[in-house]
């Protein structure tokens, strides 16, 4: 009988249709035997190749809980139980309301229309979706900012924004370089503002940051 050690080593070319026992076998007991015997039984009826697939280390000590995740886990318990998930950041994101979403889309504008000496950007109605899990496609109407440049497309303004420090990731959409606001930590705002001020002010010989209509 082959040993073999998935997937490091190549498939024996001389197995022939293999028939597999797949479990954890810390011993070959009588209950092993059995299943052992029928897989050889069964694959020499069909003139294949009977073969045992175990896993070393054994599966509970691979998926076995380490102390760092047990106490992440307690700590999501507590937080559920007092009422401080309403705290986590992608909660407090999904419960912005629309009125404070769009206050933090002006003051980012009129900021970066001070410090680059154009008109800003545009802060325009948005969806943002929550993400994956148990609500892959649930949707919330959000704020964004809106931003183009006459002398680029928006490929190339979003790739600009993602070479910013820090980076800042952009979506496309309708030809519009989007940043949804439920999707930036108020804290960050500054820099958002620095970035997209940054951008404008690469563009002064060509013109200004334009955004879309609000």
């Amino acid at each position: 009988m082959d040993v073999i050690h998935f997937p490091d080593d190549a498939r024996p070319a001389h197995w022939v249709q293999p028939v597999l026992a797949l479990g954890n076998f810390d011993g070959v007991h009588r209950g092993h035997r059995k299943i052992l015997e029928r897989v050889r039984r069964g694959a020499g009826e069909h003139g294949a190749t009977s073969v045992i697939m175990t896993f070393d280390p054994h599966p509970p000590r691979v998926v076995r809980p380490d102390k760092l995740t047990l106490a992440a886990l307690a700590a999501t318990i507590a937080a559920w139980k007092t009422g401080k998930w309403r705290e986590l950041p992608i909660y407090r994101a999904a419960g912005a309301s629309l009125a404070s979403l769009e206050e933090r889309g002006e003051k980012i504008r009129d900021a970066v229309a001070r410090r680059a000496g154009g008109p800003g950007i545009g802060v325009v109605a948005s969806t943002a979706l929550f993400g994956g899990g148990t609500s892959p496609e649930k949707t919330f109407p959000s704020r964004a900012l809106a931003a183009s440049l006459p002398s680029a497309g928006p490929e190339d303004v979003a790739a600009r924004l993602r070479e910013s420090e820090p980076p800042i990731v952009a979506r496309i959409e309708e030809d519009r370089v989007l940043l949804d606001l439920r999707s930036i930590d108020p804290g960050e705002d500054a820099a958002v503002a620095a970035a997209l001020a940054s951008l404008a002010g690469s563009a002064v010989t060509g013109g200004s940051v334009t955004g879309a209509p609000k």
